[in-house]
């Protein structure tokens, strides 16, 4: 448990890695802190024991929508960035032009299936996957999936275009040029089949969103900390 980590000073200090994940993502170790739950109750009591030193505050921060984001500036596609331009609520727009309903008479049920799907086309979700997660026909998961990409061409075109490369190169990369290997040579050398669609997964889920997600992260934290070792 927990309490075999706490030092001599009454706090645990955790490891934070930044080399170990296949992604790049930082992962946390003795103990691991980045999973414990907060849905279920016995999560937010464990969640009470964590008190920051005394003048300091734990602070909690995250990117909005950095995945979407992220899409829309690889992709280019110019629906997704003037919505982001005009700040305007991406799953709402979504469940507009996808219900083909008008912006305002958007009800908050078809606002969640739209953020359905708009976070699932990024990692690639099948219509079955859809319709376990929202609850609804597989039929009406691949409708909504096909009018999302009808929708938003240039994402369905830069989604094709990355999987067409990583099967002429062997490899894909990320904004900071980290290439992801693995199966993906195994698709360029003609193993077909199953792997395909594991191919198809693996190239739009790893290396596009979460390393470049990861990229960002990190960069956002190091310019952080050089700001407040400025103002110090």
């Amino acid at each position: 448990g927990l309490a075999n980590y706490i030092r001599e000073d009454g706090r645990i200090h955790g490891k934070f890695n930044q080399t170990i994940t296949a992604t790049g993502r930082i992962s946390s170790t003795e103990p691991n802190l980045q999973n414990i739950p907060v849905r279920i109750e016995l999560g937010r009591l464990i969640r009470k024991v964590f008190i920051p030193a005394e003048d300091y505050v734990f602070v909690d921060a995250d990117y909005s929508q950095i995945e979407l984001r992220i899409l829309a500036h690889c992709s280019g596609d110019e629906q997704l960035i003037k919505a982001y331009n005009e700040a305007r609520d991406i799953h709402r727009m979504t469940a507009s032009q996808v219900f083909h309903i008008p912006f305002d008479e958007v009800t908050d049920l078809q606002r969640r299936n739209a953020k359905a799907v708009n976070f699932g086309i990024v990692y690639g979700i099948s219509d079955f996957g859809l319709s376990e997660q929202v609850g609804i026909k597989r039929n009406e998961a691949k409708e909504y999936i096909t009018a999302y990409l009808e929708k938003y061409s240039g994402i369905d075109n830069f989604m094709k275009e990355v999987v067409e490369d990583a099967k002429r190169k062997g490899y894909v990369t990320t904004l900071c040029a980290v290439l992801f290997l693995g199966g993906i040579i195994e698709f360029s050398i003609g193993v077909l089949g199953e792997y395909i669609s594991n191919i198809y997964m693996e190239t739009k889920n790893r290396p596009i969103f979460i390393a470049r997600e990861t990229n960002i992260n990190k960069k956002g934290t190091i310019s952080k900390n050089e700001q407040d070792s400025k103002n110090n």
